[in-house]
């Protein structure tokens, strides 16, 4: 996934990401700190057994400029082999 998101100092945004913990995988968001506050990050199971959950993160933009945040889908007890990145330009004005 790729994308766009444009918004301003002070408000605030979401992404999420569908990941399938049955496999052990856990999705974190790599971000630059400079421009973003994490305000949450939640997650939310699938209805039934086996199915992916979705992981919500929300930011808060801090500064004006351009940043990108990548959520990555890992594997943290297996060496951390990342199995999938996706990326959202971020512009804040």
């Amino acid at each position: 996934m790729f994308c766009t998101i444009k918004t301003k100092v002070g408000e605030k945004f979401n992404m999420s990401e569908m990941v399938p913990v049955s496999g052990g995988y856990t999705c974190l968001a790599d971000f630059n700190p400079e421009f973003l506050d994490l305000c949450e990050e939640k997650r939310v199971p699938g209805i039934r057994p086996g199915e992916p959950a979705r992981y919500i993160f929300t930011f808060l933009a801090r500064k004006p400029g351009t940043t990108t945040i990548h959520l990555v889908e890992l594997r943290p007890w297996h060496g951390g082999d990342v199995s999938k990145v996706a990326s959202c330009d971020i512009f804040i004005s």
